[in-house]
């Protein structure tokens, strides 16, 4: 059975993002960060705290507020 898409509706390019305290990326301290890419079932992040990109799933974020 396959598997029903995965909605990024709300997330565009510019967005502001908190990761998911389920993350090991934001046990790590990197909690934040900007889209800078919508890909169809991904995001890319450019996290704050180390300024490199990282794909996420939606699951794996939460909208950063402000």
């Amino acid at each position: 059975m396959a598997q029903s898409p995965i909605s990024l509706d709300g997330y565009k390019v510019g967005s502001r993002v908190e990761l998911h305290p389920a993350t090991d990326l934001w046990m790590k301290g990197a909690r934040f960060g900007t889209v800078e890419r919508v890909t169809w079932h991904r995001l890319h992040v450019r996290l704050d705290a180390t300024g490199r990109v990282v794909l996420l799933r939606p699951s794996d974020l939460n909208m950063a507020e402000g």
